[in-house]
């Protein structure tokens, strides 16, 4: 479980599956921030179409990814997460964040099954993801403000928005800030 853990909080490549060249989604502002902290690893869109989304180099789907993804943001309509959370396992992906929320009786049930199932591990869904400032490692679908400063206190938080509201309005910094959805 450590691996796996370390693969969702400290990876070196990251997917980005629901970002758009043509408009503004939460895959974007993840790109955003990831690019805004300079995240040192490898970060790659995933886009039927565009070749590059935000400066980063596009592939056309999840299994065109290159061996070594170790986390996938799954920003994708509540219909298509379990399709999406089963094509990584496939491809290879050792987890995933899927801030994802609305989801039908049927389709909770399904993710649910799958995850007791899938050797991927998922952080969420109906989450804002997950910022590790002590790595440089923001992979969030909300903007990060200025106020938000490195420091020695971790944070999880059920709400997102509660989650904004703390680290905008604290005078401590922080390590980690997880958002559990």
């Amino acid at each position: 479980m450590d691996d796996l853990m370390d693969s969702l909080i400290r990876p070196r490549t990251i997917a980005v599956i629901g970002a758009s060249p043509n408009r503004v989604t939460l895959g974007n502002v993840a790109l955003d921030n990831l690019a805004n902290y300079k995240y040192a690893g490898t970060v790659i869109p995933v886009h039927g179409e565009a070749k590059e989304i935000a400066g980063f180099s596009a592939v056309s789907s999840i299994e065109a990814l290159p061996d070594g993804v170790d986390t996938a943001l799954a920003s994708v309509p509540a219909a298509g997460v379990a399709d999406v959370v089963r094509r990584l396992e496939k491809r290879g992906v050792k987890t995933a964040i899927v801030n994802t929320a609305g989801f039908s009786d049927i389709q909770d049930i399904e993710l649910r099954q799958l995850v007791k199932t899938s050797k991927i591990l998922m952080h969420g869904p109906n989450c804002m993801g997950l910022i590790n400032l002590s790595d440089a490692t923001p992979i969030y679908t909300g903007g990060i403000t200025s106020r938000v400063r490195k420091g020695p206190v971790a944070l999880i938080a059920q709400s997102g928005s509660a989650g904004i509201s703390v680290i905008n309005s604290s005078t401590c910094g922080f390590s980690k800030i997880v958002t559990i959805g």
